[in-house]
């Protein structure tokens, strides 16, 4: 009923082309809503004054769409050859309704699938009912013989005796018996010359036997043979016939007659039989063929309407039915497609393109919270910085350079999300990345933070080679303190960053942290010394500090299941080393950093003397001249020294001293 229903609509839309031809306008977007109200009105006040126009020239008229795109519309939806709007648009295109109605009509599918249903089911019946039959005709036939075998053989054997003695009553009392089975039509003795001695018909005893109306070959087994034959009234009889033996010698031949039209009787009953149940179950099948295609068809529509709410920008539309077939996996890919289409929008319109999944995660979450708009947390701040990259940049290739930066941002960006950090930014050679700080952080930071670190640093030690030199040379701080967390920008471009001191002091202290090292400030330390095997470094000023920083660098981060880290290894030396000079931009090499040094026990002959401290980044330098004195008498050895003239360890490079000037030669 649904599908005359959906018939007759489709009969009136055809009487109303302004109708149509807005809703098609509107649907292929070449309209709004709005603008098709305007044109409609315009249509009307142009009849009004006896100057009446289609919709299309109403469109084109008040300037809400070109005539070429008007035209490709409406010629390419109704099949009509329109030049201009100037023509009896609705007159074509209710010509070529007329013309193409049934091939234009819309059939809805589950019509279609109950129709296909339906017919396949009809078709499989008469296929199974023809095969059906067939077996079955055979199997009765095969039965006939089997028991036409039976009556022969006791013909046969009940034969021999009356034969010899010529006992023709015997022979006759013998074939009365035998056509008393039934299904058996005649039954017939002859002798060796075929003349016969008994049958049913006593007219044909005496007289040679004749069976006319044979039909195929005769089929032979054993001593038996049959065939089948048809009579001049049409009945189909199996004949079959037996030699009557006796002593190896042939006394005669013994036939019988079956009836084979009770086969067709029975088929024919089988038939009418079947034909009955195929329409049952043919009728049964279109009921159920139109429950199956609306089941179909229905969540179809449904998906239709929420294709069209997500091209309208409703990306919260949800298809919301469940079903446990294909339906429901397409209602779950639709649901998940409309999710992030919301968030693409939401990046592109709102926030832009933010690098952290992280924090996109937690802002899409929530985007008015507050915790956005900048707040104050504790995280550990950590700085990855290429050591020398200034120089290694100019003496190489741009391409290999940035080939072989983005590896080391690939493994920095591994271990940092695999330990629940986030990276803030990329700043040239350098990392910028953040533990803990957001509302769903867990775990402590500072661990969080220094074994990312440690990881990093150990594969990026495995990973250096000739081939990528960048992945040695990586120097790495960190700092645990208070933040300042939030979007920071302007209207145009916004981003979520951290800023405040811990993060200035933490990008002071990536100075002292020379290629593969890693350097902790002192309140980091005090979270991880447990498992953090360290070395206190000389005090250091820093800009904007009164008071010198105490650093110390990692020499090994122990497992989970190891035991408690030795306390560190004390600074040896005395003073402060003066704040470093501010580097030429994020990734600049030189001035070098200020000197780290490690304690060690001084050797023999430089007992009662202190080596000056060691650079971060090492630079060849010549042999320190024996008896210069360092202006600071700390002194930390360190695995990178050059050896000087005499092949005692020496740095490569001496820190000046408190007063400006150049170094001693």
């Amino acid at each position: 009923m649904s599908f005359f229903r959906e018939l007759s609509e489709k009969m009136r839309e055809m009487s109303a082309p302004d109708e149509l031809m807005g809703e098609v306008l509107t649907r292929e977007g070449v309209i709004t809503e709005a603008q098709l109200a305007k044109a409609v009105e315009h249509q009307q006040a142009a009849e009004q004054r006896g100057e009446p126009e289609n919709l299309a020239k109403a469109v084109v008229c008040l300037g809400f769409a070109e005539e070429g795109r008007v035209l490709g519309v409406l010629n390419r939806a109704y099949g009509i050859e329109a030049k201009s709007v100037d023509e009896d648009i609705e007159k074509l295109i209710e010509e070529q309704a007329n013309r193409n109605f049934f091939t234009r009509m819309r059939v809805p599918i589950r019509f279609k699938l109950s129709v296909t249903l339906a017919f396949f089911l009809l078709l499989s019946m008469f296929v199974l009912s023809y095969f059906l039959l067939q077996r079955q005709a055979n199997n009765l036939y095969k039965e006939s013989i089997k028991a036409g075998k039976i009556s022969l053989t006791y013909f046969a054997d009940e034969a021999k005796v009356p034969i010899i003695n010529e006992d023709t009553l015997r022979l006759n009392s013998l074939v009365r018996k035998v056509t008393e089975v039934e299904g058996l039509l005649y039954a017939a003795i002859v002798d060796r010359e075929n003349l016969t001695l008994a049958h049913n018909d006593l007219q044909k005893v005496g007289k040679p036997l004749t069976l006319p109306g044979r039909v195929g070959a005769e089929t032979q087994e054993g001593n038996l043979s049959y065939f089948r034959r048809v009579t001049v009234d049409g009945r189909e009889i199996l004949n079959m016939s037996s030699p009557v033996t006796f002593q190896g010698k042939e006394l005669g031949t013994v036939h019988v007659g079956i009836s084979l039209d009770f086969i067709q009787d029975r088929i024919a009953h089988e038939k009418v039989f079947i034909y009955v149940v195929t329409v049952a179950f043919f009728l049964a099948g279109m009921a159920v063929a139109g429950l199956l295609g609306t089941n179909f068809s229905r969540p179809i529509s449904r998906l239709v309407v929420a294709t069209r709410e997500i091209s309208s920008g409703n990306y919260h539309h949800k298809v919301d039915f469940k079903r446990k077939d294909e339906f429901g996996d397409l209602a779950r890919a639709f649901n998940f497609m409309s999710h992030e289409l919301w968030l693409k929008s939401i990046m592109r319109e709102s926030f832009g393109r933010y690098v952290s999944t992280t924090i996109r995660d937690l802002i899409l979450a929530d985007p008015q919270s507050v915790w956005l708009k900048g707040v104050r947390n504790e995280a550990t701040i950590m700085f990855a910085d290429v050591r020398g990259f200034t120089k290694y940049s100019e003496a190489h290739e741009p391409e290999v350079v940035v080939e072989q930066l983005n590896e080391f941002f690939d493994t920095a960006a591994k271990y940092i999300a695999q330990y629940g950090g986030y990276i803030d930014k990329f700043i040239g050679d350098e990392v910028l990345a953040v533990f803990g700080g957001l509302p769903n952080s867990t775990g402590d930071h500072a661990q969080n933070a220094v074994r990312a670190s440690w990881a990093m640093q150990q594969e990026l030690a495995s990973r250096a080679s000739d081939r990528n030199p960048v992945l040695g040379r990586v120097g790495v701080s960190i700092n645990t303190g208070t933040v300042v967390s939030g979007n920071i920008g302007s209207e145009v471009r916004m981003e979520y960053t951290v800023i405040g001191d811990s993060v200035n002091v933490a990008s002071r202290l990536n100075g002292l942290a020379g290629p593969g090292e890693i350097v902790l400030s002192e309140s980091t330390f005090e979270r991880v010394q447990s498992f953090v095997a360290a070395s206190q470094l000389q005090p250091q000023m820093v800009k904007g500090k009164t008071a010198p920083l105490q650093p110390y660098s990692v020499d090994r981060v122990l497992a989970p299941d190891e035991g408690p880290a030795p306390p560190p290894k004390l600074f040896s030396g005395t003073g402060v080393a003066a704040p470093p000079p501010p580097k030429a931009g994020p990734a600049a090499a030189a001035p070098p950093p200020p000197p780290k040094t490690r304690p060690v026990a001084p050797s023999a002959p430089d007992a009662g003397k202190t080596a000056a401290p060691r650079p971060s980044a090492p630079k060849p330098a010549g042999a320190k001249p024996a008896g210069a004195k360092p202006a600071q008498p700390a002194a930390r050895p360190a695995p990178k020294q050059a050896p000087s003239a005499s092949g005692t360890p020496q740095d490569t490079q001496q820190r000046p001293a408190p007063k400006p000037g150049p170094p001693k030669k």
